[in-house]
């Protein structure tokens, strides 16, 4: 409706209407974030987001660029996504929503043998990734505590699992510490020659924590006991025992004595007498031991007054 206005005087009057016309416009659409769930692990897509808006003529829409439609997307990887809002007046707004993803979930091992075959084995395991805090676990349930000990050697998987129940199997190996090696050489022979005899362990282990001890039950050691060398003078057995003192992880070895003092037979034979009509005489040794190890000697006594006869 227009209003009146009257101007002019009473003999010649006009009305003239005069109306003012305001243009307005609604505001612009202004799209927010409203919440933004992250991906869980790494390349999963269990992410979300939500969005709003306000501004310009509510009534809104929402279109993903997933395909979705509505205000939240759902079962959404790492990455940037748009939507675009659309208001009852048809117009529109693009905004941006970023979902992100924590670091793959990895592991390292570090270990320490096990001795002699004792259960003393350690692995302790480094994680990575994920998200704090980790369990770990070798078979015997989780533990916060990444430090496994009484290991026996062998080959094992601990599985880490974090926060948001992402897991890693990470293989690792407890090896074998066999110790020292304990070497106790050949046998050895006492005989007429050799009333004693020296063994040989110089082919054991050695250094500054490796420690030898000799012991026999039916021999006796002369001297050296705790080198690798001892003296003995008796047959029998004798077993070398190598420690390395730092991890009491020990090695035997044994070697056998042997003995050989019977004398050999000297036998030179019949009694011959030497003639006028045989000078010479072949003496028999035959009756003697015999082999490659035996030397035979002989020799001539000088002649005694009453040996020397006159033909």
């Amino acid at each position: 409706k227009i209003p009146a206005a009257t101007h002019g005087t009473a003999r010649n009057m006009r009305t003239i209407a005069i109306q003012n016309l305001a243009v307005t416009s609604p505001s612009a659409i202004v799209p927010q974030t409203l919440s933004v769930t992250n991906v869980g692990c790494a390349g999963g897509n269990n992410g979300s987001a939500t969005v709003g808006a306000s501004g310009g003529v509510p009534g809104y829409v929402y279109n993903w660029n997933t395909g979705a439609y509505g205000p939240t997307a759902n079962n959404l990887s790492a990455g940037n996504y748009q939507v675009t809002v659309r208001d009852a007046n048809n117009c529109t707004k693009v905004h941006s929503v970023n979902v992100t993803q924590p670091q793959p979930l990895n592991g390292t091992s570090q270990t320490t043998g096990a001795n002699c075959g004792d259960n003393d084995g350690l692995v302790m395991i480094t994680p990575s990734g994920g998200s704090y805090p980790y369990s770990f676990n070798i078979g015997n349930g989780p533990q916060p505590v990444p430090v496994f000990t009484g290991l026996a050697a062998g080959n094992y998987t601990v599985t880490i699992t974090d926060s948001h129940n992402c897991s890693k199997l990470v293989p690792f190996a407890i090896p074998d510490l066999p110790g020292p090696v304990a070497a106790a050489g050949p046998p050895q022979t006492i005989d007429c020659a050799n009333a004693q005899v020296t063994l040989d362990g110089t082919g054991s282990g050695s250094g500054n924590n490796i420690s030898y001890q000799w012991t026999t039950t039916n021999g006796h050691i002369v001297s050296g006991a705790t080198t690798t060398t001892p003296v003995v003078d008796m047959p029998g057995a004798y077993t070398l025992t190598v420690t390395n003192l730092q991890t009491d992880c020990a090695n035997t070895a044994s070697v056998q004595v042997s003995q050989n003092t019977a004398t050999p037979v000297a036998d030179a034979g019949p009694s011959a007498e030497l003639l006028c009509s045989l000078p010479e005489l072949s003496l028999d040794g035959t009756g003697s031991s015999q082999g490659a190890h035996f030397q035979y000697h002989g020799r001539n006594p000088p002649p005694a007054p009453d040996r020397i006869a006159f033909y």
